[in-house]
């Protein structure tokens, strides 16, 4: 799945103001993992180890909105 098709999947249905938080923070930590030039997690990625897309972060989420 592409981060923008994960984006898509990741809806603010605000059945309660507590769902609404819930998926404003799922999302934000989603666009927070994308890929850098396609290849690498810009939130995981440091100096000395790059991670590549899709991060285990974005893995897990991935996992449970399938």
């Amino acid at each position: 799945m592409t981060h923008d098709e994960l984006l898509a999947k990741i809806v603010n249905y605000p059945d309660s103001i507590l769902f609404a938080q819930y998926y404003r923070a799922l999302r934000a930590i989603a666009e927070l993992h994308k890929p850098s030039g396609g290849w690498f997690c810009d939130a995981c990625a440091n100096p000395n180890d790059e991670v590549i897309y899709p991060c285990p972060t974005i893995q897990a989420i991935e996992k449970e909105l399938l």
